[in-house]
């Protein structure tokens, strides 16, 4: 069993119904506090992967933050990204870290808009080093 955790701003809708279609998908709890949603789901990685958890949304939400939830003790990395374009370019940074082998953790953190924003990784320094990290967030 594996258990994935994502933080969603809350502007945006999920549809839980489609996610507990998927065959894998062992259980799921959503929580709200302030003006975003905690949804952790517990699947059976071998019935259901994280992308096509994430292709259930219809809309893919603005994750604002994901754990994977590795056990091992992890290298831990900041990185800062600026003038962003827009929410879309934001959304893509984060979903292509979500789905990167090797990448377990990451927060971001941005204050009045969405066009700087710092974001918090922890990574499995034998699958992915911090120039390969740095060359995802310079895809946007």
């Amino acid at each position: 069993m594996e258990e994935l955790t994502l933080i969603i701003d809350c502007n945006n809708k999920i549809n839980i119904e489609n996610l507990k279609e998927l065959n894998g998908i062992l259980n799921i709890e959503t929580n709200r506090y302030n003006c975003l949603t905690n949804l952790k789901i517990k699947y059976n990685n071998e019935l259901v992967t994280i992308s096509d958890i994430i292709n259930s949304f219809t809309n893919y939400p603005l994750v604002i933050s994901f754990d994977k939830h590795f056990k091992n003790k992890l290298p831990y990395y900041q990185i800062f990204i600026k003038d962003l374009h827009c929410e879309e370019c934001f959304k893509n940074i984060i979903k292509k870290l979500l789905l990167t082998e090797g990448i377990f953790f990451a927060a971001s953190y941005y204050y009045d808009d969405i066009t700087d924003i710092r974001v918090d990784i922890k990574y499995d320094s034998n699958i992915i080093s911090e120039e390969e990290i740095n060359n995802i967030v310079s895809l946007y």
